[in-house]
């Protein structure tokens, strides 16, 4: 996130005006490359905003009091309305980065065995398919997430890096992450659970663009 992005921070809920001059090296959710190219349909003429204006088009899971917990829109990207994060599934072959948006082709579905929404993203080498449902116990909702990948043959799975990627996402403006605590395969969002992994990754990965990366 641009440090002076988070200058402009008055509240939990803010909606910064910027160029694409200050993002144009990042690597952007598909509904803003969208929504701010003139091509496109859902084009949004004016400033810059980072709110997701014209695709929302989603999968709401709601608790009981029917708020919404957790959305997957079309092209697979979950994001968690009340912590203020996205999670997308990003897939490198080896010779190309696929995102979100950015695959050769996306069928989605609701599965019918349990309540959850089926992803199938089609890349250069294969495919990656996601089954994404809500958990729920006394305290938290959480992210339940299969993830699947198939190649033509084995020796492609050694090319393979597949990315979880968390980033700061609202539907209507732009939140902040305070804090990211990654311990013992447990990932907490400003202080709050996000996942669990079944197994450790192999590289913990986070960015600021005011402050560089920091690799773990």
């Amino acid at each position: 996130m641009n440090n002076q992005l988070l200058k402009a921070f008055e509240g939990k809920r803010q909606k910064p005006a910027f160029s694409m001059i200050a993002i144009e090296s990042w690597i952007l959710p598909s509904w803003f490359i969208k929504q701010t190219g003139p091509l496109y349909p859902g084009y949004v003429l004016g400033e810059y905003r980072f709110a997701n204006l014209s695709y929302r088009n989603w999968t709401e899971f709601c608790n009981e009091t029917g708020e919404p917990v957790l959305l997957v829109d079309g092209d697979g990207t979950i994001a968690l309305p009340k912590i203020g994060v996205s999670v997308e599934i990003w897939v490198n072959d080896g010779k190309k980065l696929f995102t979100p948006g950015r695959f050769l082709q996306t069928v989605q579905k609701g599965a019918t065995e349990f309540l959850c929404i089926e992803t199938k993203s089609q890349f250069q080498n294969g495919v990656c398919k996601s089954l994404v449902f809500p958990i729920k116990d006394l305290r938290n909702y959480y992210i339940g997430l299969d993830l699947e990948l198939y190649a033509a043959g084995e020796s492609a799975f050694s090319d393979f890096l597949v990315l979880l990627v968390v980033r700061p996402y609202d539907h209507d403006g732009l939140t902040a992450v305070n804090r990211l605590e990654y311990k013992n395969k447990h990932l907490k969002v400003n202080n709050i659970e996000l996942f669990q992994l079944e197994s450790e990754p192999k590289i913990v990965y986070t960015t600021h663009a005011g402050l560089g990366a920091n690799l773990k």
